[in-house]
């Protein structure tokens, strides 16, 4: 099953990419992503704007590990520490960098989860988290109602002058170690992995 799984992505998926959060993201479809943390991947940058939301309601399924998921109330204040950045089009954005919105803002963390293998989670639109996982984890992201007339926002700490996140250019590991993590991902939970390609 492993094997068939893996021939099957590599036969109807595009190339995986690093994402910025720290794992593989490989497109099953239009509305879902298989992500991968490893301990192989090389290390990320220091990112400064980790904290995001989406325009899109959104579920995580884990496959295999475990993930960290932490969400955050964002305010606007006066006296607030953060600034929000506005990016106009998420994956394009090494194109068309994102702007700050005028506001200043609090940001307090609301909630922390470990989910584990078998079990899922739903996060609104609009809202700020941020997930991580510090052991081999497989998760599949479903994209659900989406707000096609708004744009993710980051957050970061006032007077940043380079902010770095999740869609600015980052180093990419080889195509070969990409997809040998994904292999690895297969052997692991390649029927639940089938589940989800188109």
């Amino acid at each position: 099953m492993s094997t068939f799984a893996y021939d099957k992505l590599q036969k109807l998926c595009a190339e995986p990419r690093f994402h910025g959060n720290g794992f593989i993201q490989l497109y099953l479809s239009e509305r879902k992503r298989l992500h991968i943390w490893s301990p192989n991947l090389p290390p990320i940058r220091s990112h400064n704007a980790r904290i995001h939301d989406h325009r899109y309601d959104m579920i995580s399924e884990i496959l295999w590990g475990k993930l960290q998921h932490t969400t955050f109330d964002v305010c606007i204040m006066s006296t607030g520490n953060y600034d929000m950045i506005q990016l106009d089009g998420a994956s394009e954005v090494r194109h068309k960098p994102g702007h700050i919105l005028l506001d200043k803002y609090s940001r307090e963390i609301k909630h922390q989860y470990c989910f584990a293998k078998g079990s899922s989670y739903s996060f609104n639109r609009h809202l700020f988290h941020d997930s991580a996982a510090d052991t081999f984890t497989v998760t599949i992201m479903t994209k659900g109602a989406e707000n096609s007339d708004s744009f993710a926002r980051i957050i970061v700490p006032t007077g940043t002058k380079q902010p770095t996140h999740a869609f600015a250019p980052e180093y990419q590991p080889t195509q070969k170690l990409l997809w040998q993590e994904i292999e690895f991902a297969c052997q692991r939970c390649g029927f639940d992995i089938l589940r989800h390609i188109r």
